[in-house]
């Protein structure tokens, strides 16, 4: 596929993702927080940062140097959609699209939802962590290539029971952060 159509199929999946779980956050709750949803929209593209982070990290790959050379030329749509290529097959060990970021993200999560309390800031953080469950869920059908960039930190091969189990655990999490959002705290 190339790099424009993968940039729009990309970003109408994740928009629509977040905008069902906004709404099923909305209609469960039976309340609609402008705030979260803002938070929500704008968290969007935030976990995508990481392709931008590959590129300067690993200057000296083929790919990331084409990038560059595209970039120097003023072709700058055209190195955004060699850049969206490039993220499903050669771009697998990221910062932030992998197992145990997602682990320090819920983490995270929580603590700023005990801590600050804010709608803005809980939807846009739930946001980046659909985002990545979105992308694990979506690669559930190549499950050697999952495996590949989710669990690339741990430098071990990990079977395919543990993955299952390791992304149900991922969603249990996502559901009691919602829980949480709106669950008045004493």
């Amino acid at each position: 596929m190339d790099g424009k159509r993968e940039f729009w199929r990309e970003f109408v999946s994740h928009l629509g993702v977040t905008v069902i779980y906004l709404l099923i956050v909305s209609l469960f709750t039976r309340s609609f927080s402008l705030r979260f949803w803002i938070g929500g929209i704008v968290g969007i593209p935030l976990l995508d940062i990481d392709h931008l982070l590959y590129l300067f990290m690993n200057s000296e790959e083929k790919s990331c140097q084409k990038f560059f050379r595209i970039w120097r030329e003023r072709r700058y749509q055209e190195a955004i959609f060699y850049l969206v290529s490039l993220h499903k097959n050669d771009n697998k060990k990221k910062l932030l699209h992998n197992g145990f970021f997602a682990v320090l993200w819920a983490i995270l999560c929580l603590s700023v939802l005990v801590i600050n309390r804010s709608l803005l800031l809980m939807g846009l953080m739930l946001s980046v962590y659909i985002h990545l469950l979105k992308d694990i869920i979506e690669d559930l059908s190549d499950m050697e290539h999952l495996k590949e960039w989710l669990f690339w930190p741990l430098k071990k091969t990990i079977n395919n029971p543990v993955t299952i189990i390791y992304i149900n655990l991922l969603i249990v999490k996502l559901l009691l952060l919602t829980g949480l959002v709106f669950y008045p705290m004493i």
